[in-house]
C-alpha cells in the first residue's frame, strides 16, 4: 500500500506517507511479523516488477517519499546493494521467478535508480 502512496504525486508528500516511510526504513533487515516473510534473508530475495517487499522495493518507496532521507539502516542497505554490483554494472542477488533472461537487467535498473536517489 505504501508503494501506492509513493506513486501518487500529492499523497507521497503527506504526513502519513512520510511516517510510514520512516517506519519501513526502521524495519530494513529485520524479520517480518508475517510467518511467510519472517526471515532476515527475505530482504535480499528480489523480484521485478516488485511483488513482495525486498530491499530494493523498500528503498525505492522510501527514496521517492523521502528524498535525501538517511539512517543507519538505509546506509547499511545502500552498502549491501553497492557490494553486490558486478564490474559490468549489473547487480547480483537472489532473483525470484528468474525465468526471463533480462530480469537481472530490470532489477539492475531499479537498483541504479534507488542508488541514484540516495546519492542526492
Amino acid at each position: 500500500m505504501l508503494r501506492a502512496y509513493a506513486a501518487h504525486p500529492r499523497h507521497r508528500t503527506g504526513p502519513s506517507a512520510r511516517m510510514a516511510a520512516v517506519l519501513l526504513a526502521g524495519r530494513l533487515f529485520e524479520p517480518d511479523a508475517y510467518p511467510d516473510k519472517g526471515r532476515v534473508a527475505d530482504w535480499t530475495e528480489f523480484s521485478f516488477p516488485f511483488w513482495m517487499t525486498d530491499l530494493v522495493s523498500a528503498l525505492d518507496t522510501i527514496t521517492i517519499i523521502l528524498p535525501g532521507f538517511t539512517s543507519e539502516k538505509t546506509d547499511h542497505a545502500r552498502d549491501w546493494l553497492s557490494g553486490h554490483q558486478e564490474p559490468t554494472g549489473l547487480f547480483t542477488g537472489h532473483l525470484l521467478r528468474d525465468r526471463y533472461h533480462d530480469l537481472q537487467l530490470w532489477f539492475s535498473i531499479a537498483a541504479c535508480r534507488v542508488l541514484s536517489r540516495m546519492a542526492g
